[in-house]
């Protein structure tokens, strides 16, 4: 009976977790699309700086209810809208060197069913997330109808979108055709078990940046993990802001040089 009461705890826990950080992106309505896609080739401040713009501006359009069209400066030649929910959980920009794909964070409650069903699935030979691998099941054939294999494919994600974007690295590795530039995920939770992490083992193309003080990626079971390289952020000393799952990665991590 205890166990049971612990476990609607941290399940009261954690929305309200997602419920004040929500409010955190509805204050910061600022959603330009002017992302240079030629940060891609310089540095990694730069490609780190693009991910994290195009993560904020697609959450925050879904945040937001915005029903207009999404204006997209020049260099997006097509887009495509992947729902699942009822709201965009992966936008596709096409370039004309890349296949970008934006996953959304948890912007509605009908996603916090997905986000804490964190049982695992078995697939080939790993076992995955399978909130995480129910919604990435649901969407991925949309996703890979949608992309040029000639070109290169950058995936970024926050939050529940890391997760997503790992998940579908994993499906397009899996898809010999594929060709992927990199994987950039921020705040993102664990996805897998240790032959997940395995998989990815001697894999460069996977960056997860997590900032220290953010209780999202540490919220799984201790048998999941991040698999690729994590880049840890330092978190603002401010009690009152110690644990927001938003603005550190807005406000420190933008600023800080790797």
């Amino acid at each position: 009976m205890m166990f049971i009461w612990i476990i609607i705890v941290v399940i009261i826990f954690i929305l309200i977790f997602f419920y004040l950080n929500l409010k955190e992106f509805h204050k910061d309505n600022d959603i330009t699309w002017e992302c240079d896609p030629n940060f891609i080739n310089t540095n990694d401040q730069e490609l780190y700086k693009f991910c994290f713009e195009l993560c904020k501006n697609l959450t925050n359009y879904n945040l937001n209810k915005n029903n207009k069209d999404i204006k997209f400066p020049s260099y997006v030649i097509s887009y495509k809208n992947i729902y699942y929910k009822n709201q965009i959980i992966c936008l596709i920009l096409i370039t004309d060197k890349y296949n970008i794909l934006i996953f959304s964070g948890t912007t509605n409650n009908k996603l916090y069913y997905d986000n804490l069903l964190m049982t695992k699935l078995k697939i080939d030979n790993v076992k995955i997330h399978k909130g995480y691998s129910n919604i990435i099941n649901n969407i991925k054939d949309k996703i890979i109808d949608n992309l040029n294999f000639d070109k290169e494919i950058l995936i970024t994600g926050y939050s529940l979108g890391g997760a997503l974007a790992t998940c579908l690295l994993y499906t397009l590795i899996k898809n010999k055709k594929a060709n992927i530039y990199k994987c950039i995920t921020f705040a993102s939770p664990k996805v897998g078990d240790k032959s997940f992490k395995k998989f990815f083992k001697n894999y460069n193309k996977l960056i997860n940046i997590i900032c220290d003080r953010d209780i999202i990626p540490k919220i799984t079971p201790p048998d999941y993990f991040h698999p690729g390289k994590k880049i840890i952020i330092k978190g603002d000393n401010k009690k009152n802001r110690r644990y927001n799952h938003y603005w550190t990665y807005k406000n420190y991590f933008l600023k800080q040089k790797f």
